[in-house]
């Protein structure tokens, strides 16, 4: 009514997969409605969901697309892998030669933790460990889903406790259904942490120089599977493990944007559009 700017922001989306299925489209209306409003400028969050051609679909030129993936916080002082690791073998009271895996999300079914919990539960060796991190609505299901004491649920962290951990340990898993380029993987990257993670969506954006080990996405059988063998790869090898992690901290010191500078280009965009008002 007033003529004002609009500019919309999406975190990511579920529509992709849906985009052909009209009864879907009903189903997540509102979401729909969202990339139909008449705005100037959709801000879309690059976390693997595939939201510039959800953009595309609905008729939204480039121009007014600004699609970015999240940044990462190059700032802080970098954490002593040493150091980080005493406290957490310490804190959890854990054997000094422990093989540390970790998964970082909201507790919820598309997360798809269940897969790393299964994969843990065929693990036999006494010093491999799973270390989840998060809480949510599928917390108590997934911890009826463990059979295995080396899996431990830590609950919801503070960020600076999250990087300590992930920095401590020696393995990241990424296993949702869709999403897998949010924050902990890139923060993952970031830690310089080797990343077992699914060709789904867009992950294989940030696959370069053999940075992460990607799966397919076939059974789900054969998804626990693969991540069962790899964990127990990774483990046993050590030359191979260094070199995925050298090169995923490469590509996020390279690759990937300081949040300083990512939220730059949004403030950017939406003073250019206060500017025009």
């Amino acid at each position: 009514y007033y003529r004002i700017p609009y500019i919309q922001r999406q975190y990511g989306t579920f529509l992709f997969a849906k985009l052909n299925n009209w009864l879907e489209l009903i189903k997540y209306h509102a979401e729909v409605i969202s990339f139909l409003l008449p705005a100037q400028k959709f801000i879309i969050t690059d976390d693997g969901t595939y939201g510039d051609r959800v953009a595309k679909h609905f008729n939204i030129s480039n121009e007014k697309i600004l699609f970015l993936k999240n940044g990462i916080d190059k700032e802080k002082k970098s954490l002593c892998k040493e150091e980080c690791r005493k406290y957490l073998i310490e804190k959890l009271n854990l054997p000094p030669n422990a093989f540390l895996t970790i998964t970082v999300s909201r507790l919820v079914k598309w997360k798809r933790v269940d897969r790393a919990i299964n994969a843990f539960n065929m693990i036999k060796e006494k010093d491999a460990f799973l270390l989840i991190i998060g809480d949510g609505e599928e917390r108590e299901h997934y911890e009826s889903l463990k059979n295995n004491s080396n899996i431990i649920f830590l609950g919801a962290l503070s960020n600076l406790e999250v990087q300590k951990y992930m920095v401590a340990c020696d393995l990241f898993l990424s296993l949702y259904d869709l999403s897998n380029l949010g924050n902990p993987l890139l923060e993952a990257m970031n830690a310089g942490l080797p990343i077992i993670t699914l060709n789904n969506g867009n992950t294989k954006s940030v696959y370069k120089n053999k940075n992460l080990i990607l799966l397919p996405c076939s059974s789900e059988e054969d998804i626990v599977k693969n991540v069962y063998n790899n964990i127990l790869l990774l483990k046993e090898n050590v030359v191979l493990r260094s070199k995925i992690a050298k090169n995923a901290k490469l590509y996020a010191k390279e690759e990937i944007l300081s949040w300083e500078d990512r939220i730059s280009m949004e403030v950017k965009e939406i003073l250019y559009w206060s500017n025009i008002n």
